[in-house]
């Protein structure tokens, strides 16, 4: 976003779940420090939309998930707490289409849910086939990708499915 890269949170074997939040620029190879995410966790996504960068779920080290949704604002610095998800969940993912922002798996789930920042609003969408966590994601010509991952018994994925936001309005 505006050409800088966020990492927010994971986890420390000394310390446990980190609240940590730093920005990359590519163009001078600097990590800058940022103002820390009001909810330390790992295994959380994160999503960037109109200038804002939203953290959303994981858990802390006692393996209970959260359903945390926080904003960042990089122009203040400052974290917003949101309206949290409908479902708390430990390595879910997130993709974007048309400014509102997918969540999907975790917890080895199927479940799916959008976020309308506009509206501050989480909405239950159509179930992935598969349930699974830690899996990547990726928007090509606004239909979402769901990639690998694990499944609830902790086997790797190679499944690939097609979600399509415009069919499940």
């Amino acid at each position: 976003m505006n050409s800088r890269i966020y990492a927010a949170g994971g986890y420390n074997t000394t310390t446990g779940s980190l609240a940590a939040n730093e920005e990359y620029d590519p163009a001078v190879n600097v990590w800058t420090a940022k103002a820390s995410m009001p909810t330390a966790r790992n295994g959380l996504t994160v999503a960037a939309v109109n200038g804002k960068v939203y953290a959303i779920g994981g858990e802390y080290s006692s393996n209970t998930p959260y359903a945390t949704v926080e904003e960042y604002d990089p122009s203040t610095n400052t974290w917003a707490t949101k309206a949290s998800m409908k479902t708390a969940r430990r390595g879910p993912a997130a993709a974007v289409v048309n400014n509102k922002i997918y969540v999907i798996g975790g917890g080895a789930t199927s479940t799916v849910e959008a976020y309308d920042p506009a509206t501050n609003t989480w909405t239950t969408k159509a179930s992935m086939p598969t349930a699974r966590s830690f899996l990547g994601v990726a928007v090509v010509n606004n239909k979402i990708y769901a990639i690998g991952g694990s499944n609830p018994s902790g086997v790797y994925l190679t499944t690939v499915e097609e979600y399509d936001p415009i069919l499940d309005p």
